[in-house]
Order: structure tokens, then C-alpha cells, then sequence
């Protein structure tokens, strides 16, 4: 992924890279880059999940009509949940990432510049005590009130899928007495 940047940068014309900014391609090989190679696992389980939860329902529409319909329901409830909720927070996400492109220009700044912080007092405070502590506390509780949206969404969906279990076990094996 890194390799591809990099030669998409090396191929790029020089309007687009000024346009573009040193943060902006920093963020791009550190940050998403990992993002991306870490997430190709759960990529992976995410599809396995896939495929057993849609051969589970299977099965269980050839053993019980109702509850096929109780589970479809119950897994429904919280995938449409999750996208419903991404949408909302993606906007956060997008924020986020701007904001981290900001503080790598931050940071930018103080190496390119770090000679001059250290003769120049009043630039150095400025750029470090206010423009990039301020810029880290942001970050940090953008990232953590985003990180709890999430997590609540998470545990909506484990919560629906343990309900879900409590039913197959419990109220299930009722429903196909009474029939």
C-alpha cells in the first residue's frame, strides 16, 4: 500500500501535490496505510461470520418457519443499527482525519522550523502550547466521544445476538411444542 502511494506521489504533477500538502501524504503512509493493512483480518472474519450466520439461517428456515423469522428479525435489527449509526458518525470521522492532518502540519512545522523555536521564544509557545496542545486535546476527545459511539453500537449488536440465543434456546423449543 505504501509502495503505491509513494509512486502515486512520485508520479503526481506538482499542482496537485501542493494542493494536496505534506500532511495530507503523511497521514496517508502512516495512518491509513496501517489502517488498512490491520483491517484485512477482520475483513476476513467479517465474511466468515457472513457465511455461517447465512447458512445458519438456512438451516433453521428448514427447521422452524418462526424461528427463521425471529432470528432474521434479531440479526436485522442491529446490522441496519450499525449503518444507520456509521452514517451519522462518518462525518465525525472525516472531521477527525482533518484534524489530524491540521496536527501534522503542526508537527510539520515545528521540524521544519525547529532552528527558529529555538531562538525565537514566543514562536515556540505559540506553536507548542497553544496550537498543538490544543490541537491534541481535540483530537483526543473527538476521537474518544467517536470511539464511544461506536462501542455503543458494538454492544448493541452482542446484546441482540445473546437476546437472539436466549430465544433459540428458551422460547423457541416452546413455540414447537405448542404447534
Amino acid at each position: 500500500m505504501r509502495k503505491r502511494v509513494v509512486n502515486y506521489l512520485m508520479n503526481t504533477e506538482l499542482v496537485h501535490f501542493e494542493e494536496l500538502g505534506r500532511a495530507e501524504i503523511y497521514a496517508r503512509l502512516t495512518k491509513d496505510t496501517n489502517e488498512i493493512s490491520g483491517s484485512s483480518s477482520n475483513i476476513i472474519i467479517g465474511i466468515q461470520s457472513a457465511v455461517l450466520v447465512i447458512f445458519a439461517l438456512i438451516y433453521l428456515l428448514f427447521l422452524n418457519f418462526i424461528a427463521f423469522l425471529i432470528a432474521f428479525v434479531l440479526l436485522m435489527l442491529p446490522i441496519a443499527n450499525y449503518f444507520i449509526g456509521l452514517k451519522r458518525i462518518k462525518y465525525e470521522f472525516k472531521e477527525s482525519a482533518d484534524l489530524e492532518n491540521v496536527y501534522f502540519e503542526t508537527i510539520n512545522e515545528i521540524t521544519g522550523g525547529f532552528k527558529e523555536l529555538k531562538i525565537n521564544q514566543q514562536k515556540k509557545h505559540d506553536i507548542f502550547s497553544v496550537k498543538a496542545q490544543t490541537l491534541t486535546k481535540k483530537l483526543m476527545n473527538m476521537k474518544i466521544v467517536t470511539d464511544n459511539k461506536m462501542n455503543t453500537y458494538f454492544i448493541f449488536a452482542v446484546g441482540c445476538f445473546y437476546f437472539l440465543l436466549g430465544l433459540m434456546v428458551f422460547i423457541v423449543p416452546e413455540l414447537d411444542k405448542s404447534v
